[in-house]
């Protein structure tokens, strides 16, 4: 998304954070397509969320005084990006594999959160992307 916000709903991606991948291929002749990752992260209590115009360090402060913190992350599947590539059917791409992760994992995480105590965090098994294969990212 490369913004901050309260993460109740994931927000806007911009499809101009994709443009090093475009620059990369246009300025390297030798290379025919890079990998853009897809990562989720979900924090297990809002209080983690860095918001707006909030100052860094007290915000630090305040997550290492407070209750512990659980984060989660996801990595999708890769996409591939390649000279013919649009940055905004990437970006959108990003935005339903994150959505679909988060939605296929909100599940487990209710039911772990619900035979788990305040000490401890159970969490039931997640799905993980299934691996691409080494040739499709390193053209």
């Amino acid at each position: 998304e490369g913004t901050t916000h309260d993460g109740t709903a994931l927000g806007r991606f911009h499809s101009s954070h994709f443009a090093a991948a475009r620059d990369l291929l246009h300025g390297a002749a030798h290379i025919e397509a890079v990998c853009v990752q897809p990562v989720a992260i979900r924090y297990s209590s809002a209080h983690a969320a860095w918001l707006g115009d909030a100052l860094l360090l007290p915000h630090v402060m305040q997550l290492v005084k407070g209750a512990p913190v659980i984060c989660d992350i996801f990595f999708c599947e890769p996409l591939v990006f390649d000279r013919t590539a649009d940055r905004k059917a990437i970006a959108q791409a990003c935005n339903q594999r994150i959505e679909a992760m988060l939605a296929a994992t909100s599940l487990d995480q209710s039911a772990a959160k619900a035979g788990a105590d305040s000490f401890t965090h159970a969490s039931a098994p997640r799905p993980v992307a299934a691996p691409v294969a080494k040739q499709a990212c390193n053209k």
